[in-house]
């Protein structure tokens, strides 16, 4: 895996986590919350939860993805200043629309996984 797709993965798995901007987490908080998502969902699990909330409700996922991305990278103002969260009303977002198949699309060219959200094949090696 290159550089790019691991951070990619860090990303998604921070975004599926349970952590909050609202948590003020430090970086130990942060590679926690990022190896349980991963544990818990696997990296496809997680892209998969990325693209489900685009489509849900893509004003809060991208509020939430620039907050992963800004904490994944290190921005030093991510890991305790970022207070202000504001909370998304899951009655305001509407019906999944066009954003659905756009963030799908854009998970998925990210993540170098083309397959389709839902349950995935046991990886080799392992039994489910």
């Amino acid at each position: 895996m290159t550089a790019l797709n691991l951070t990619t993965v860090r990303v998604a798995a921070l975004f599926a986590s349970h952590l909050q901007p609202s948590d003020s987490p430090n970086p130990d908080d942060v590679r926690l919350a990022v190896r349980d998502a991963i544990r818990r969902h696997g990296s496809r699990g997680c892209a998969d939860l990325v693209a489900e909330e685009y489509g849900e409700h893509p004003d809060c996922a991208a509020r939430r993805m620039a907050w992963a991305r800004r904490v994944v990278s290190g921005e030093p103002r991510t890991l305790g200043a970022d207070r202000t969260v504001r909370t998304c009303s899951t009655a305001a977002a509407g019906p999944p629309g066009p954003a659905t198949e756009m963030a799908a699309a854009a998970v998925s060219r990210l993540s170098g996984w083309r397959g389709v959200a839902g349950p995935h094949p046991p990886a080799p090696g392992t039994a489910r």
